[in-house]
């Protein structure tokens, strides 16, 4: 009897933490690449996800429709004062019916930004876009009805075991860095070494993959993202066999 209201205490004790979901320890970092903001909070020394979430949609406008989980880094060596570093898994949702762009409209990325009044195609936006921000080629958009604004993104697309020549840039807008032979000792070096190296800096991107413009011999760092454990998921329908019976699964309710 004991035993049992032991374990009843334990299920309501993890119900319970799992209602109240995760708290961050304040000041956090948050880093997304172009996107880097510290938060703090003089009030309160948590905040909770919910609370940590409405403030990085309120900070970063390319963030406020756009679905997110938050990942907490481990990063040896902290700045003062920092408690928690956290980085965002973006699931990015590719824009195609350019018949539903309003104009006038943005295209933005952090401080960078593209004005548009005159109704075009994607096609033309995306050649203004990589105009001013080669790194870009190949881009896709996210559209943000609410405020009008086109989110570039890119996704991954290097070549696996392929090995760099040098000069070879990792990065993209304020955060791009150039290689040579003096930073490796060797003549050419592997996507994982030059991954290594940039992380070293931005930590985000300790995990990240990389979209390749072969032309620039540039490197743009994808980080992990939400889209990468939804793409492991069973496809519904699933028929489940076993001794004596078979059982279709129709549909799953997601938190």
């Amino acid at each position: 009897m004991k035993r049992r209201h032991l374990q009843s205490l334990k299920r309501k004790k993890e119900k319970k933490e799992k209602k109240q979901g995760t708290n961050y320890k304040l000041p956090v970092s948050f880093c997304a690449g172009h996107l880097r903001h510290v938060f703090y909070d003089e009030a309160a020394g948590t905040w909770s996800e919910d609370t940590l979430k409405k403030n990085i949609r309120s900070t970063f406008r390319e963030l406020a429709g756009i679905f997110f989980k938050i990942s907490v880094m481990n990063v040896e060596e902290k700045e003062e004062g920092i408690e928690t570093y956290i980085r965002p898994e973006i699931m990015y949702k590719e824009f195609t019916n350019e018949d539903k762009l309003e104009f006038p409209l943005e295209v933005a990325a952090g401080t960078e930004s593209l004005w548009l009044d005159t109704k075009m195609s994607l096609d033309e936006i995306r050649a203004l876009w990589v105009e001013a921000h080669p790194e870009y080629d190949g881009c896709r958009f996210q559209y943000d009805e609410k405020q009008k604004l086109l989110i570039p993104f890119m996704e991954r697309n290097a070549p696996g075991g392929k090995k760099y020549t040098f000069p070879v840039t990792v990065g993209y807008l304020g955060i791009q860095e150039t290689y040579g032979e003096e930073d490796f000792g060797v003549s050419e070096v592997t996507e994982a070494e030059l991954q290594q190296k940039f992380a070293s800096h931005y930590p985000e991107f300790s995990e990240c993959g990389f979209a390749y413009i072969e032309e620039q011999n540039h490197l743009f760092p994808v980080m992990k993202s939400g889209q990468e454990e939804k793409d492991k998921s069973v496809a519904i329908p699933v028929e489940v066999r076993a001794s004596g019976f078979s059982l279709t699964i129709n549909s799953v309710k997601w938190h």
